[in-house]
């Protein structure tokens, strides 16, 4: 059975920063219920802290044991840094590379994309300070960051969109939202529609597994034509 985001019913019409780390919480922590909500209630603390003038009592009485329990931002920023945002912009990339592929109708395997989507990780062009780099080879993708971080590669995906627009924002600005699940949306249409082969028998996204949207977000959510922007018209 395929997991949800749990969004607002205003996500689309009038997102917050709650939707936003929504989102970015379950792209950085697939695989880890736990870490998941304690760094949402974390982004619920230091969201509440901003609007704290604003709120009612009761309310932020009710927040004091979960900021009890919410890890400092520091700690979350640091085990991001260490590899997730790189295993998730692998994920993604191979998502990527899949659906230009197919779009373009070009040969495509796995394996062609793990290859350019670990390519940058794999080489050190820094000797003096090999311990700041983080090696990523293809049997680790295959092994662990497929398992883990498939399921919400269309999101990578996204956020790779609007980042060659410009956008830096992780995983986008609250003004973005709209489009940020816009793209996601097309990338998962996609990708769960492609295989890896003309007689696979399963597509480069499984549905069952693939991290959705709630039901009444995602029929709301504009179809997009996706422009591709890979490496596979150089192939």
């Amino acid at each position: 059975m395929s997991r949800h985001i749990e969004l607002s019913d205003t996500a689309l019409t009038a997102p917050s920063r709650l939707d936003v780390a929504a989102v970015e919480c379950m792209m950085l922590f697939p695989d880890d219920e736990l870490t998941r909500q304690r760094a949402f209630n974390t982004c619920l603390v230091e969201f509440s802290r901003s609007c704290s003038a604003t709120l009612p009592r009761e309310v932020l009485e009710s927040l004091f044991d979960i900021a009890a329990d919410a890890p400092r931002l520091e700690d979350i920023q640091h085990e991001v840094k260490k590899k997730r945002v790189i295993w998730g912009t692998i994920a993604g990339r191979i998502l990527v590379e899949a659906v230009g592929h197919s779009k373009l109708g070009a040969p495509f395997t796995m394996k062609a994309a793990v290859e350019v989507a670990t390519r940058a990780f794999r080489h050190n062009s820094h000797p003096g300070r090999s311990s700041q780099i983080i090696r990523v080879e293809p049997r680790t993708v295959a092994n662990e960051i497929w398992p883990k971080f498939g399921p919400v590669a269309h999101y990578w995906a996204a956020w790779g969109e609007l980042a060659l627009d410009g956008k830096k924002d992780f995983p986008c600005h609250t003004d973005d939202l709209y489009e940020f699940l816009a793209f996601s949306e097309a990338y998962r249409r996609l990708g769960e529609s492609i295989r890896l082969a003309p007689r696979s028998p399963k597509p480069i996204l499984t549905p069952d597994l693939t991290v959705r949207l709630p039901a009444t977000i995602e029929s709301a959510v504009p179809k997009l034509d996706l422009r591709f922007r890979s490496n596979a018209h150089k192939q």
